[in-house]
């Protein structure tokens, strides 16, 4: 998941760039951190424009129940919704700066979280928090708001747990032009 500075058509271009590099070094066998590292460094050569990217990439691995990822530029972190609980443990915490920005050669951590059958991790853009209401005063609320949509709806399948925040999000919207992409996963543990 990640989101580039910048609109339009440039951003745009970027964005594809930043993708392409990072799924061709997603296909190398390392870890996260290494995937990340080396896309960094291949991005940076291509910023001219001062643009970059905050990401969020993880690896899920179903058999151990365990998802490792790197929180690059203090992307929006994934909320983590525990079995049996209401509210999250609270977001998915960064390792490291910005993709393409000021440090090609930047180290970036990783982190591992176990997980268990039941637990909920949704993983989101800012395009969602900081949709704007019809007078264009007011946002979304933050992760409020979605936190309560979320926790509304636990027990429901991942792809309408997905639909009902979209819906709440237009509904706050009404006819407000989207400003921002809104990008929405969720990963249910079996």
């Amino acid at each position: 998941m990640a989101d580039v500075s910048g609109k339009g058509v440039p951003a745009a271009l970027f964005m594809a760039l930043s993708r392409t590099v990072l799924r061709a070094n997603s296909l190398v066998p390392r870890s996260a951190r290494e995937a990340v590292s080396e896309a960094n460094i291949l991005i940076a050569e291509d910023a001219k424009s001062g643009m970059f990217v905050t990401l969020f990439y993880a690896v899920a691995d179903p058999g151990k129940k365990t998802l490792t990822y790197v929180n690059a530029g203090g992307h929006n972190p994934p909320l983590l919704f525990r079995a049996g609980g209401g509210r999250p443990t609270g977001g998915l915490k960064g390792t490291g700066i910005i993709l393409g920005g000021v440090m090609p050669e930047a180290d970036y951590g990783e982190e591992t979280l176990h997980l268990e059958s039941g637990d909920l991790v949704l993983f989101y853009t800012d395009g969602v928090t900081e949709a704007i209401n019809p007078p264009g005063e007011e946002q979304f609320g933050g992760e409020t708001r979605l936190i309560e949509t979320v926790t509304g709806c636990l027990d429901r399948p991942a792809a309408e747990i997905v639909e009902r925040i979209r819906d709440a999000v237009v509904a706050f919207s009404g006819d407000e032009p989207q400003f921002d992409d809104l990008t929405l996963m969720v990963l249910r543990v079996v």
